[in-house]
């Protein structure tokens, strides 16, 4: 599980295909996704938030904020149809057993959109109460003071259902995005909110620029970033 707060950028631009007919947007990203992965479509918000939900209900992040761990669906649910589906990185197995949020690079960050911010306030007040919306405000300083300002690709969150880890879904959710990083040279950045994911993460070429402890007892995180490989 990564930032719950990067809530506005400019849309990418959009890819210009000469052709006699231009492939959509949909052929085009899933042309250059593994077969075992797809671009989750704008109505698979539920499908999304179940595998997310389920991924990581035990997030010590995600326990610290909601009171009830079946209410981080609801909070993957806002998340994909309010914010990352506009940008076409929500990507899944096509089995259902695991999803990856993704952010594009953005040349410059924009203002919170205070419509989008109040949305998701409301939505974590009403999971984990008033102890839960003061943790969230704690972990926003303190991602907001490690995100970096240059240009990157943002891995918010990857997790795969629990029956089914172990089988390379994960590796398969992060190789377009790896590919696209070193293709254009700009590098991932993510936060990492569990201590068993580090081996993972780092096996795919992420290393640790900041770790933090959270206010009042919270749960360790792990800034990290992969810079891309020069082929």
């Amino acid at each position: 599980m990564n930032s719950f707060f990067k809530a506005n950028f400019e849309s990418a631009s959009n890819q210009t295909v000469i052709a006699e007919r231009a492939p959509l947007p949909s052929e085009l990203r899933q042309s250059r996704l593994p077969r075992a992965v797809r671009t989750a479509w704008d109505t698979e918000a539920p499908l999304v938030a179940s595998i997310l939900g389920a991924a990581l209900r035990n997030d010590p992040v995600m326990k610290w904020v909601m009171n009830d761990p079946k209410e981080v669906w609801n909070y993957f649910y806002w998340m994909h149809q309010k914010l990352f589906a506009q940008y076409d990185l929500v990507h899944m197995s096509r089995d259902g057993k695991g999803a990856a949020m993704w952010l594009p690079p953005m040349t410059t960050e924009q203002p919170v959109n205070l419509v989008k911010l109040f949305g998701l306030s409301l939505t974590i007040l009403k999971t984990g109460g008033y102890q839960g919306f003061k943790h969230y405000l704690s972990i926003r300083k303190s991602f907001e003071q490690h995100h970096p300002h240059e240009p990157h690709y943002y891995l918010h969150a990857i997790g795969v259902r629990p029956d089914f880890r172990g089988r390379g879904i994960g590796s398969l959710l992060l190789q377009e995005v790896i590919e696209r990083s070193d293709r254009e040279r700009v590098k991932i950045y993510t936060e990492n909110t569990c201590e068993r994911s580090l081996p993972f993460l780092q096996r795919h070429g992420f290393r640790v620029i900041a770790k933090e402890s959270l206010p009042d007892g919270g749960p360790t995180v792990w800034f990290m970033e992969r810079l891309p490989k020069h082929h």
